[in-house]
């Protein structure tokens, strides 16, 4: 499947229909494929000063057991439907599994990028391969 560079959205700002399907249909053959795709989510945020960060607040990384070293996309929905339509489109793809961290009241999602030393993602002839757990990883 090849996906556009660049989200799309309609006359009112709203990802479009199209913006949402690549989303949730988003190659998964590595873990760089993950972290692109946050990137493309990023990208078609709305407000995305307010809303997309790649710092946490200091109880946020308690809470997500962040370490050293670890990225993270901080999204704020707003309470915008098109932000929120992202978020359920992110959350029906392969790439939410393995980057997801959070998701609170009022529109919080935290999702980490795939560490760049840890490519295993299945292949077309494998199943899902599973990396080692880490503190805080919902397995």
């Amino acid at each position: 499947m090849s996906h556009q560079e660049q989200p799309t959205f309609d006359a009112d700002g709203y990802p479009t229909d199209e913006t949402l399907e690549i989303i949730k249909k988003w190659p998964m053959k590595s873990g760089l494929h993950a972290n692109a795709l946050l990137d493309f989510v990023a990208a078609a945020w709305h407000w995305p000063d307010f809303g997309v960060s790649h710092e946490l607040k200091p109880a946020e990384a308690e809470v997500v057991h962040a370490e050293p070293g670890d990225r993270y996309l901080r999204l704020a929905t707003g309470g915008w439907s098109g932000n929120e339509s992202l978020i359920a489109a992110l959350d029906h793809s392969m790439g939410a599994f393995g980057t997801w961290r959070l998701s609170s009241a009022g529109g919080l999602h935290i999702y980490r990028y795939w560490p760049e030393n840890k490519r295993r993602w299945p292949t077309q002839d494998q199943g899902w391969v599973r990396p080692q757990p880490r503190r805080g990883d919902r397995w």
